[in-house]
């Protein structure tokens, strides 16, 4: 769960073990480089509803054409039909997506979104406030497979980039 602040008022977070970064999917012909907000004005963007996505867009891309999904599996169905522009994502699943037959004529758009504000500091595993040993213990096992390289090496067997 991505930590932000608000979500820190619910829960505990583990230290973070990936970075969300959030990118523009196209599966479209049309070619948009620029992912400003004044560039995609009146640009159909999906993504799922109720997610840091969703906050960033509504806060970010107030004169894009947003559409909101029940699932990412839904904006990515209508990003390779044609029915939305973009879609809305993190990079990893995204990349997901894009090895699938549906998603293989999609590509990023633009650089990550590099916004703590919406995105926040990373990744983390959510506890109970009131479980600090659960979250200490999760917090050993991660600095332990950062340091022996195990992370890395499950990280190089499913993307070609850091997600760390």
């Amino acid at each position: 769960m991505a930590i932000t602040e608000k979500r820190k008022k619910v829960v505990d977070f583990t230290d973070r073990y990936w970075i969300r970064h959030a990118r523009f999917l196209s599966c479209s012909t049309r070619q948009i480089e620029d992912i400003s907000p004044a560039a995609l004005k009146g640009v159909t963007i999906g993504t799922q509803a109720g997610t840091v996505s969703d906050d960033f867009l509504e806060a970010n891309y107030k004169d894009a054409d947003v559409r909101l999904y029940k699932t990412m599996d839904d904006a990515y169905q209508d990003a390779s039909a044609g029915r939305v522009d973009l879609v809305l994502a993190g990079e990893a699943v995204a990349y997901d997506f894009m090895q699938k037959p549906a998603g293989k004529n999609c590509r990023y758009v633009g650089e990550r979104l590099p916004d703590g504000k919406f995105f926040g500091a990373g990744c983390g595993i959510a506890v109970r406030k009131t479980d600090p040993d659960l979250r200490d213990k999760f917090n050993a096992a991660l600095k332990e497979i950062l340091a022996d390289g195990t992370y890395q090496k499950i990280n190089a067997k499913y993307f070609p980039f850091s997600i760390y």
